[in-house]
């Protein structure tokens, strides 16, 4: 009797690895048909052509073109026009929101600039341009510290430039100001 219950034991215990491994290989197939079946939709998903990509990226050039060219004669607020279109048409591209960081201070909408240089530095966090444009339009907000940090973080990307080392000295400047009018303006001559 102890050699049948063995037995069972023993047939019992296979049958059960057996079955799973089964299991497992079933899983396998059906993860593997998920994979399949993901990439059939992706497949299917609707892809520009390299001739529709060229009339994308044409269109973008041309705006960026008359958006530099609005740049060029002062006139800003038609500038961020074209700015806008443009990244209408690949919102992706960290140069059109720096551009339109640049008019946005120029016509003295510090926060609009700020938050086009935030979409630059989340789209191009290694280029100091996007670092720049944030400080500026912080200065601009008179938010003189988290300006230094801006700027300093476009020193980091980009320690050779001497324009970046002023910009961020005068903010550094502007932040002591600051400072020292606080100080001075909340003490009391009374004793």
């Amino acid at each position: 009797m102890f050699v049948n219950l063995h037995v069972l034991y023993s047939l019992t215990w296979l049958t059960i690895m057996i079955q799973g491994k089964q299991c497992d290989k079933a899983s396998k197939v059906k993860q593997s048909d998920k994979g399949s079946k993901v990439k059939r939709k992706e497949d299917a998903s609707p892809r520009k052509s390299s001739s529709e990509e060229k009339v994308v990226q044409d269109k973008k050039a041309e705006l960026k073109s008359l958006g530099a060219k609005a740049v060029e004669e002062k006139d800003y607020a038609g500038a961020s026009k074209f700015y806008s279109e443009a990244i209408k048409v690949d919102p992706k591209d960290a140069t059109l929101y720096s551009n339109r960081s640049l008019c946005h201070l120029r016509i003295g909408e510090a926060h609009d600039a700020l938050v086009d240089a935030d979409a630059c530095i989340r789209l191009r966090p290694d280029w100091p341009k996007g670092y720049c444009r944030k400080g500026a339009a912080l200065t601009a907000l008179k938010d003189h510290k988290e300006a230094c940090d801006a700027y300093m973080a476009a020193v980091k990307l980009d320690p050779s430039n001497e324009e970046l080392h002023e910009a961020f000295w005068e903010a550094v400047v502007a932040m002591k100001a600051e400072l020292g009018a606080g100080q001075s303006g909340s003490s009391s001559d009374s004793d």
